[in-house]
This record gives structure tokens, C-alpha cells and sequence, in this order.
């Protein structure tokens, strides 16, 4: 039997936001499928049929479920890791310049 998921509802900016991810050439791939779990199941797509259209697990589905529900789209963004580096691009007026960011960790 499928699993039948509680219904999503999105405001319109929401499902316009999620709308041009899902379509977007340079947007990254686990960006736009987050977008594309998301639209699914707020048109009532079981857990198996979204599974099946994106090629991923229930589990997958059910965390970016949660997440969208907690936290909206910023929910879906990733989270930052422990241990690693996190680039923040800096912008000045000849362009844009990168800079490493310790968030924990030793080296």
C-alpha cells in the first residue's frame, strides 16, 4: 500500500520560488530535487510516486518533508557541517573573492 503523506500547502511565492528551482539549468541537482519533492507532494503525490519520478529512497523524501514543514525554503538549504570549512564569498568592488571559514574542528 502506498504511503500517503500529510498535504503541503505552499504560498504562491513559495511554490514560485521552488518552481524556478525545479526548472533551473544552474541551479545544483539536489537543489532542484528538494524543489521537486516539495511541489510533488503538494499535489498529493504518495511517498512511492515521487520515489519512483526522482529515483531516491522514502527516507530521503521524509527528511526534506520535515525540513520545508520546519523551516520553509531556507529548510531546505544545507545545513553547515562540523569539522569542515564553509567558503563565504566576499564582495568588493573588483569582484568577488572567497575566503575560508573554520566552523570547527581542529586542523
Amino acid at each position: 500500500m502506498a504511503r500517503i503523506s500529510k498535504p503541503i500547502d505552499l504560498t504562491p511565492a513559495d511554490r514560485h520560488e521552488l518552481e524556478m528551482w525545479a526548472r533551473s539549468q544552474t541551479i545544483e541537482r539536489r537543489m532542484a530535487d528538494r524543489a521537486k519533492i516539495i511541489l510533488m507532494s503538494a499535489e498529493g503525490k504518495t511517498f512511492n510516486e515521487i520515489c519512483l519520478v526522482l529515483n531516491t529512497s522514502p527516507p530521503v523524501v521524509n527528511k526534506w518533508r520535515k525540513r520545508f514543514g520546519k523551516g520553509g525554503l531556507n529548510g531546505l538549504m544545507d545545513r553547515a557541517r562540523p569539522g569542515t570549512f564553509q567558503y563565504k564569498r566576499l564582495h568588493q568592488s573588483k569582484g568577488v573573492g572567497i575566503s575560508k571559514i573554520q566552523t570547527g574542528g581542529t586542523l
